[in-house]
């Protein structure tokens, strides 16, 4: 999982639509684990990082507006 280089939180990201959810983000950033979800098909805008506006640390807030910016807020533990 990727882990907030501030607190040692997990890092997730948002992303825009009718209703928010959350989701990890595997070792290249890919989303991996869904822990909240309302509709079957946002799974397939998900697993090609559409609409993502926020990464954040899910415990301090420490956020990046972009997955390209993941590795200035985070880094990578097995």
């Amino acid at each position: 999982m990727w882990i907030c280089k501030e607190c040692g939180g997990e890092i997730i990201a948002i992303i825009e639509s009718d209703d928010s959810f959350e989701f990890s983000l595997d070792k290249y950033g890919n989303p991996d684990e869904y822990k909240t979800c309302d509709f079957e098909d946002m799974e397939q805008i998900i697993k090609h990082k559409r609409n993502i506006v926020l990464i954040c640390c899910d415990e301090c807030g420490n956020g990046r507006n972009t997955i390209d910016e993941l590795k200035e807020i985070a880094y990578w533990e097995d």
